[in-house]
């Protein structure tokens, strides 16, 4: 898990949905709408946020309970770093 990560996950808690492009208007990092895709890509691939339709993004029970402090994401499925 990176920051942005838990800052992706805040956000979908808080907003109920979200894509890249609405992140991204939202976070005043520089952090571009392409690494904020990546990461929500990995993310659901995580399972942690479900993609509803295109590049909209929900997040899931287990990102709630990620972000309760339920669950450690190192028992999560883990997968190749490459961005």
């Amino acid at each position: 898990m990176m920051q942005i990560d838990e800052r992706i996950l805040e956000y979908l808690d808080e907003e109920g949905w979200g894509t890249p492009a609405t992140m991204k208007d939202e976070f005043t990092s520089t952090v571009s709408k392409q690494r904020l895709r990546s990461r929500c890509n990995r993310l659901a691939e995580r399972e942690l946020i479900v993609p509803v339709h295109g590049d909209m993004y929900e997040i899931s029970r287990w990102g709630q309970a990620y972000l309760r402090g339920d669950l450690d994401a190192h028992h999560l499925p883990s997968f190749p770093v490459d961005d």
